[in-house]
């Protein structure tokens, strides 16, 4: 009901605090089919990418490793396999591999991909990742590899587009095409 709350507008900077320490603690999720969605999406959105990824990783009862761990192969119907074993109630989450996990996005303004931000969520726990949306100017992808001190980053824009690309205090312009850098 918090996350609700916050994402309506109604919560506050103490509801978002108490609801942060709460999965930052339990690691597991005591959500339904539409707060499962909204509660990851305002974790991310404050600043909170850790404790959403944790929260998306668990392996406790209730989650989604927990369906992995005991031989889904799709998601269920509720997080115990007492119902449908194969149902999208629970996958409306996974845009946030791309969307913050990867970060790719665009600005509020635009449409269709015109003005794209790549802003990833570095977190413990997941050293490398990668993955592509295709959009109406083309197909964007994001690759990145932690090594020691550094993340290594491959980013791939449609040709004619471009995109702001921020990591934590770094950002940096980027033009259609293929880009190889380490931050």
């Amino acid at each position: 009901a918090n996350c609700l709350a916050i994402d309506a507008g109604l919560g506050d900077e103490k509801t978002l605090q108490m609801t942060v320490e709460k999965y930052a603690d339990r690691e597991l999720f005591d959500t339904g089919i539409v707060a499962t969605d909204v509660l990851p999406r305002i974790l991310f959105e404050s600043g909170n990418a850790q404790v959403a990824f944790d929260l998306m990783n668990s392996r406790k009862l209730p989650s989604f490793g927990y369906m992995m761990e005991h031989g889904a192969t799709t998601l269920w119907e509720d997080w115990l396999p007492e119902r449908s074993l194969n149902h999208p109630m629970f996958g409306a989450l996974t845009r946030y591999l791309f969307t913050y996990l990867l970060g790719i996005s665009q600005t509020k303004d635009s449409a269709g991909f015109e003005q794209i931000v790549i802003k990833p969520c570095l977190v413990n726990g997941m050293n490398t990742a990668s993955g592509y949306i295709t959009t109406a100017v083309g197909k964007i992808s994001v690759a990145y590899e932690k090594a020691g001190d550094k993340v290594n980053f491959n980013v791939v824009l449609p040709e004619n587009s471009s995109a702001e690309f921020i990591c934590g205090e770094f950002k940096k312009n980027l033009n259609g095409g293929r880009h190889i850098f380490s931050i």
